[in-house]
């Protein structure tokens, strides 16, 4: 008797049936949510990965030719150089030694 009384009641209560449909329709529309949130981040973030990439390509490249241009006027004023970097050298140490 105690079944018939608890479906009584919520047979009275149509508005619990609609609260169920609106909570699993929440919850189904939270879970698509979720995977479209993960493959656009996956996707973002490999275009930022493909960026940076790329970037670090351009830096690298950047670096050897500057270390080339660097390593050319060494072994074309090979005296300017090496005044070059003692005074650097000085200098840092002067710096340095204050801290």
């Amino acid at each position: 008797m105690a079944k018939t009384e608890k479906t009584a009641k919520t047979e009275n209560y149509s508005e619990i049936d609609d609260i169920k449909a609106n909570l699993e329709a929440l919850r189904s529309n939270v879970v698509e949510l979720t995977k479209h949130m993960k493959s656009d981040g996956t996707a973002k973030s490999h275009d930022i990965m493909e960026m940076v990439n790329n970037q670090l390509h351009t830096y690298r490249t950047r670096g050897e030719e500057q270390l080339k241009n660097a390593e050319k006027h060494v072994k074309e004023k090979p005296a300017q150089s090496l005044a070059i970097a003692a005074a650097v050298g000085a200098l840092a140490g002067i710096l340095f030694s204050r801290r």
